[in-house]
C-alpha cells in the first residue's frame, strides 16, 4: 500500500469517525429530548397537552433560553449574593448592593420574564440591573416556580412571599416593582392586589401589612390582557395562555389586569412599550384604561425596539435611564 493510499485511508476513517460521532450525538438528542417531552409533562395536572404543546414547552423552557442567554453578561465576582426566600427550589433571590452611597432606603425588584413557563434571574439582566446598583438603588432580582408545574395564582404567591422576605430583612425599604414581559404582568398585579387589600384576599391568607410600600411599578412590555397578543401573533401565545391562564381550580381570580373593572388605588406607573412587538397593543390597552380611570401613569412607545430589549438592544440604555428618571422623581 502507497503512503498516498494509506493517507487516503486514514483520512476516510477519520472523517467516517467524526460522522457516527455527529450522528450518534443527534440521536441520543432526539430520544433524550423524546423521553423529556413525552415524560415532563405526562398530563395528570389540570391541563392536558398534545405531544406538538409539550414539545414546544420544551422548546421555550430548554432550548431557546440556551440561545438568547448568550446576550448577558455575566455579574461581576462578588456582586450578587443569592438568598432563599420559600422552601421550593425556585424560590430564590439575588441581593445587589448599590455602588453609589444614598440615603434613601429604596430599592429596585425586579421580576424576569419568560412567557411564565421559561427564564430566569441572573446574567440576562446584568445590563440594566449594574446600572440601577450604580445609580444608588439596592436591587432585589426573584426567581419564581414556573408553569405548567405550578400555575395561577400560584406564581404570585411565591412572589407575594419574596416580598414579605424582603419586608423581612429589610424592613425600612420601600420598592420600585418591576417586571419584563410575563414578569411585567406579575409585577403589575402585584401592584393592584398590594395596593387594594380586598383584592389580595383572593390570593390567599396575606396581609397588606407584611409587604414593602410599592413607590412605583415598571410593567415592560407585559401581557395585560388576555386576547390583543394572540390575535397579533406573538409566538406561541396561545399555548402560554393555556399554560398559565387555564387553571380551572381558580377561574375567577384575575390574571392581567384588564381583568379588573376598576383599580381603585394604584402606585405611580410606567408603561413601556416596544415598536415592534406583537404585544405593543396590549400595552396600549391598559395604558388608556389607566388614562380613562385618571391614574398617575407614564407609557412610552420605543418605536424601533422588540421586544426584550430592556435586557440588550436598540433602546436598552436608553430605557434604563428613563426607568431612573422615573425613578429619581418618586423620591
Amino acid at each position: 500500500m502507497s503512503a498516498k493510499q494509506i493517507l487516503s485511508y486514514g483520512k476516510g476513517g477519520f472523517l467516517k469517525k467524526v460522522g457516527l460521532v455527529i450522528v450518534s450525538v443527534i440521536v441520543i438528542a432526539s430520544i433524550v429530548g423524546t423521553i423529556r417531552i413525552v415524560t415532563v409533562y405526562d398530563n395528570s395536572g389540570p391541563l392536558q397537552f398534545t405531544f406538538k404543546e409539550k414539545a414546544t414547552i420544551v422548546l421555550w423552557k430548554d432550548i431557546i433560553p440556551a440561545i438568547v442567554s448568550a446576550g448577558g453578561t455575566a455579574f461581576p465576582d462578588g456582586r450578587v449574593v443569592e438568598f432563599s426566600y420559600g422552601d421550593q427550589s425556585e424560590e430564590k433571590i439575588d441581593v445587589i448592593e448599590p455602588l453609589a452611597k444614598s440615603n434613601e432606603k429604596i430599592a429596585v425588584v425586579h421580576i424576569h420574564g419568560g412567557a411564565w413557563l421559561t427564564g430566569s434571574k441572573g446574567g440576562f439582566y446584568s445590563r440594566p440591573l449594574l446600572k440601577f446598583s450604580e445609580a444608588g438603588y439596592l436591587i432585589f432580582s426573584i426567581n419564581y416556580p414556573l408553569a405548567p408545574n405550578q400555575q395561577h395564582p400560584h406564581l404570585l404567591g411565591s412572589l407575594l412571599k419574596a416580598l414579605s422576605w424582603i419586608k423581612n430583612k429589610y424592613p425600612d425599604y420601600q420598592i420600585h416593582l418591576v417586571g419584563d414581559s410575563a414578569g411585567g404582568n406579575l409585577a403589575m398585579m402585584l401592584g393592584v392586589y398590594i395596593s387594594n387589600p380586598e383584592k389580595l384576599n383572593l390570593l390567599g391568607n396575606f396581609q397588606s401589612g407584611s409587604f414593602p410600600k410599592i413607590k412605583s411599578v415598571v410593567n415592560i412590555f407585559g401581557v395585560n390582557d388576555r386576547v390583543s397578543w394572540i390575535e397579533d401573533g406573538f409566538p406561541s401565545a396561545q399555548l402560554f395562555s393555556k399554560v398559565y391562564f387555564e387553571n380551572t381550580k381558580t377561574p375567577n381570580i384575575p390574571v392581567v389586569p384588564t381583568d379588573f373593572d376598576a383599580i381603585p388605588n394604584l402606585p405611580p406607573t410606567f408603561i413601556v412599550g416596544a415598536g415592534q412587538d406583537a404585544l405593543l397593543r396590549s400595552s396600549k390597552i391598559l395604558a388608556e384604561k389607566l388614562k380613562f380611570q385618571n391614574k398617575e401613569m407614564t407609557f412610552k412607545i420605543y418605536e424601533n425596539s422588540a421586544h426584550g430589549f430592556f435586557s440588550f438592544g436598540e433602546g436598552c440604555d436608553e430605557l434604563s435611564s428613563d426607568m431612573i428618571q422615573f425613578f429619581d422623581k418618586q423620591k
